[in-house]
């Protein structure tokens, strides 16, 4: 079993992070989880050549890089955790780079109308957004749900099925709360369900 986990954080102890590990020590064991903080990965931008999408391998032309790597453990995963603080009502560009260079990695276009073909049918995934926005502020603005719908997109297209979802604003108090770290922990365990359900009808 893979779990992989995208940390789109550039702190590696604040809330996002502490939410994605209590989530993925609930999903499978040590040794299951794969660990990536996308501030820290070496990766060029994306070229908008649409090479990786017409190609025979359907890979990024680019020298290799992290992008490749990280192309290759969404490949290989069978659970998907990612978390993001919200910034402009989107996704760290950290994040939203990674995304744009592992397309492949999530689906194939094969038709002349680019309909995606998702390559994880099924898989579990769940997603985290942290924002500072005060309701009712975060609310008329669609800041948090900003956020969320931007990590959400490109996993959905490559099939994953949504576990669950954390949203955090307004974060006056420096802490989470007990009631935030119970739902990390369900949501964990819902996901290892999930993965033992899939595998079994495999």
């Amino acid at each position: 079993m893979k779990i992989l986990v995208l940390n789109g954080g550039p702190r590696k102890n604040a809330s996002v992070a502490t939410l994605l590990k209590t989530i993925a020590e609930n999903a499978g064991n040590k040794e299951d989880i794969d660990w990536v903080d996308v501030y820290d990965l070496n990766i060029k931008h994306c070229l908008a050549c649409m090479k990786c999408r017409m190609g025979n391998d359907y890979s990024c032309i680019q020298p290799e890089d992290d992008g490749h790597v990280v192309s290759e453990k969404i490949r290989e995963c069978d659970a998907l955790i990612v978390g993001s603080p919200v910034f402009c009502a989107n996704i760290s560009a950290a994040l939203k780079n990674v995304f744009e260079r592992t397309i492949p990695a999530f689906f194939r276009e094969t038709s002349m109308e680019g309909f995606p073909t998702a390559l994880h049918k099924g898989k579990p995934a769940a997603f985290v957004v942290s924002c500072d926005t005060p309701f009712p502020i975060d609310l008329l603005f669609s800041i948090s749900t900003g956020g969320l719908r931007a990590m959400k997109a490109i996993p959905w297209m490559g099939g994953f099925k949504t576990a669950g979802q954390i949203v955090r604003t307004g974060m006056k108090e420096p802490r989470l709360n007990s009631s935030m770290i119970k739902k990390a922990e369900k949501l964990g365990k819902k996901i290892k369900v999930m993965i033992g359900a899939k595998s079994q009808k495999q």
